[in-house]
């Protein structure tokens, strides 16, 4: 009789157990888009669709979403893109504040923010109070690649495709290097940073012009070079669990062991 009932709450635990199941955000992921929906992003002019799991972006029209980076000492972005073409300058993205924003040419101290550029190449920007801290270099954009972007609290930029190191900046082997901390993450982003997929602030903003983004994900930490191959990984909600499988399984249990206990009780 104990052994009944002891069996019949291991099957209500295994019924509770599968009621839900989650899928933990890898360790450091801040936003995950699939693209699948607008869900956590606002679109910004006409010239943006979202459907299939692909964003494509046109002429002044951009995708936007706030970003807590608040205390980072690191940031990793991560997203698959390609352009139509080459010839025009394509921002994956840009985060900066807009308290941290001061245009050059309008009497500010100078530009500030983490950002990428597609044109006849991939060129990728820590920018802080000058044209500073680059990595950039040939890349076929018209067609897929995986972008993976480590920005890593000593103020190295490094950077991969699909996979594979494409670029590393270091700015203390600069001719005349800039103080320490000088391009840190705070310095480059501000307080309250947005992230900006399509555009970037230069004079009245640049635009992509057709570019497809497939998966956008940002870490407020640096990934490893081991970690790269996965920084893509989604993290999901929880979801209810199928009818059959082990919640079925565990209520057949419960129920056949209820049966048990019944007919124990008369005899």
């Amino acid at each position: 009789m104990k052994k009944i009932l002891s069996l019949a709450m291991v099957a209500v635990m295994l019924l509770a157990l599968a009621s839900v199941v989650f899928a933990a955000a890898p360790d450091g992921q801040i936003a995950y888009y699939d693209f699948d929906d607008e869900k956590g992003l606002t679109k910004n002019g006409d010239n943006v669709t979202i459907a299939d799991g692909v964003a494509t972006l046109g002429a002044a029209s951009w995708l936007s979403a706030d970003i807590n980076l608040k205390g980072a000492t690191e940031v990793t972005v991560a997203f698959k893109a390609k352009v139509t073409d080459g010839s025009h300058a394509n921002w994956p993205f840009e985060i900066t504040s807009q308290e941290q924003h001061g245009s050059w040419l309008n009497g500010g101290e100078g530009e500030t923010y983490l950002g990428a550029l597609l044109n006849t190449g991939l060129t990728v920007e820590r920018y802080h109070l000058g044209r500073q801290g680059n990595v950039s270099g040939e890349v076929t954009t018209t067609e897929w690649h995986e972008y993976v972007i480590v920005y890593s609290a000593d103020e190295k930029t490094t950077v991969y495709v699909d996979g594979q190191l494409f670029g590393t900046y270091d700015p203390r082997t600069e001719a005349n290097p800039k103080e320490e901390g000088h391009y840190s993450i705070a310095n480059c982003v501000g307080e309250t940073p947005t992230l900006k997929i399509g555009k970037a602030n230069w004079v009245d903003g640049e635009y992509a012009d057709g570019m497809s983004v497939d998966a956008f994900a940002v870490y407020n930490k640096a990934l490893t070079a081991e970690q790269v191959a996965t920084a893509l990984e989604e993290s999901t909600a929880p979801v209810e669990a199928p009818t059959t499988g082990v919640a079925t399984i565990a209520l057949a249990v419960v129920a056949m062991l209820s049966g048990a206990y019944i007919v124990s009780k008369k005899h």
